[in-house]
């Protein structure tokens, strides 16, 4: 079977999939109306504490400015142009691999674009008016489906041996929150089989600076290029996806804030209890969850003055939990706002310590925010289900988080806080702490921050019959907005592959293609497609790493 024979056989396989697409096309409109109206009531949640906070001192540091630089990079200058960089990657689609190299595999591949998510209904003669405020016009038009497909077969050599098995694993860029459609379908000789998946972890990297005593750093910033993918699987990424997670057995001391009182008044419109307490910085370090603010007083050292603040009317509890030597001469106060600058009366709270290890205290906080997790995307579906009358019975929804277990989120989160923000590394310097320690920032950035994920599954490989072996996956694509702002094209929609990279496969040949370009114009890309002429199918020079196309809907 040859290059034709393979998309030949691998087409049947894209109708499922479209018709997932169309079926997640019908209610796009009413999901958009959904989340729309849920986002303008948080808008006014938020507008109406802020006004009833006023304005917040600026001796408070809110969680999410956290100082952190990813190191991954954004582009500049004519690389911009040739799908090198992107304000908005979906990172790249991965080749296929074998967990353990095996010399007597060859492997053909073969990668289809199919932009039919670009046909939008109107051209399929429903009506559709972009002026509704239900409908987001832009919703569908930047998805393409993905069939990446190969052909396993023993060397010649070994033609008549019997069949071996041997245990695949197929990457693919995504985060926890993505949605469940970037998990990519598996499908060996043309049926559809279990998968294993193992999540790789978050790449990120920190650089500080000093403004006199106070550390700085940029935003956090996704990855923007293929580069980045390529930099961490060279650093031996795909081992640390499937590694063992970290030990947290390391004892802390936990201070919980519980039985809070106070009610809120014209002189105190948001009441606040902050905990405050002195440390030696070069030897402690502090989490927490459930504070809402946090100070600390940079001209007191070695002795560092620090303190969180958690508005009453929260209600719960509220936790700092100490790593190394304890902190000393914590006091609990009342204030009648957030700046924790005017005392308030009749208003107070218990302070509670205890001893534990931190895996402890971090499973107990990892199952609360999962379970919060899991309940939200319940909702969402049952609110999609209802309001869209009941399409979306064959769509797949949710996010990749609903698909793994609590203990999973845990791990992944003690992954992020061991081995990535350092602070519980031993080889890690105390100062060196650059987060506040916010537990519901580092759970939002275990969720939320750009990943390798591996799906692992076993295939019979013989000399006589090639194995067929697909991986179909919806893929947004990515985009770089500066297009739009310096008068360059506003739909710069670009996709893109690698043709070996993190791959021990002996491929003897790749090749790609595009379909239903009916709807789109190719405008920059290094495949060699040539629409006008009729080339949509071309052979791939294994020696070039990375190939990419960028398209723009007619």
């Amino acid at each position: 079977m040859r290059k034709n024979d393979l998309i030949d056989a691998i087409g049947e396989l894209n109708e499922e999939l479209v018709e997932r697409v169309n079926l997640l096309r019908q209610g796009e409109a009413q999901a958009n109306a959904a989340r729309k109206k849920r986002i303008r009531n948080w808008i006014i949640r938020m507008t109406v504490a802020v006004a009833c906070l006023g304005l917040i001192m600026a001796g408070i540091r809110w969680r999410m400015t956290y100082y952190i630089n990813r190191g991954l990079g954004s582009g500049t200058g004519s690389e911009d142009r040739k799908g090198a960089f992107y304000m908005s990657y979906e990172g790249p689609v991965f080749p296929l691999s074998l967990m353990g190299a095996d010399s007597e595999i060859t492997a053909e591949r073969s990668l289809t674009f199919d932009f039919s998510p670009y046909i939008s209904p109107s051209n399929a003669g429903e009506e559709k008016s972009i002026e509704d405020d239900s409908v987001d016009g832009d919703s569908y038009e930047s998805e393409s489906i993905i069939t990446d497909s190969y052909l396993l077969r023993l060397t010649e050599g070994k033609k008549g041996s019997e069949a071996k098995k041997v245990i695949c694993s197929y990457p693919f860029a995504a985060s926890l929150s993505s949605a469940l459609e970037k998990k990519p379908v598996i499908r060996v000789n043309e049926r559809e089989v279990e998968t294993e998946l193992h999540i790789g972890p978050v790449f990120i990297t920190f650089e500080n600076t000093e403004n006199g005593k106070e550390r700085e750093g940029t935003d956090v910033s996704e990855p923007s290029s293929w580069k980045a993918y390529q930099a961490v699987i060279e650093a031996g990424y795909q081992g640390e996806a499937f590694d063992a997670f970290p030990d947290l057995s390391m004892p802390v001391t936990v201070y919980e804030v519980k039985n809070m009182y106070g009610e809120s008044s014209g002189e105190a419109e948001a009441p606040t209890l902050n905990l405050e307490y002195r440390l030696n910085r070069k030897k402690t370090k502090i989490l927490s969850y459930g504070f809402n603010g946090f100070n600390r007083n940079f001209e007191s050292e070695p002795l560092a003055e620090e303190s969180r603040s958690v508005f009453i009317e929260g209600g719960g509890s509220a936790y700092v939990i100490v790593l190394g030597e304890d902190i000393r001469d914590y006091k609990l106060l009342a204030y009648t706002d957030g700046g924790c600058e005017e005392r308030m009366e009749n208003a107070g709270g218990d302070v509670i310590r205890y001893e534990t290890t931190l895996g402890e205290i971090l499973a107990r906080f990892a199952e609360e925010e999962w379970k919060e997790k899991a309940n939200e995307i319940e909702k969402e579906k049952a609110f999609e289900q209802e309001d869209s009358g009941g399409y979306q019975q064959s769509r797949v929804t949710g996010e990749i988080l609903s698909a793994i277990s609590k203990e999973d989120f845990y791990h992944l989160t003690a992954e992020l806080l061991a081995e990535k923000y350092g602070l519980v590394s031993k080889d890690s310097e105390m100062e060196d702490q650059t987060l506040d320690g916010f537990l519901e920032d580092i759970f939002s950035f275990t969720e939320s921050s750009s990943r390798i994920m591996y799906l692992t599954f076993e295939v019979p490989v013989s000399g006589e019959n090639a194995a067929l072996v697909s991986a179909s996956m919806v893929k947004e694509a990515s985009i770089d907005y500066r297009d739009a702002r310096t008068g360059g094209d506003a739909e710069r929609n670009g996709y893109d592959m690698v043709t070996t990279l993190g791959s021990n496969l002996n491929f003897s040949k790749q090749c790609a293609s595009v379909s239903h370009t009916e709807a789109v114009e190719i405008f920059s890309q290094d495949f060699g497609f040539d629409l006008e002429k009729g080339v949509t199918e071309v052979e791939l020079d294994l020696k070039k790493e990375h190939y990419y196309i960028e398209v723009k809907r007619k």
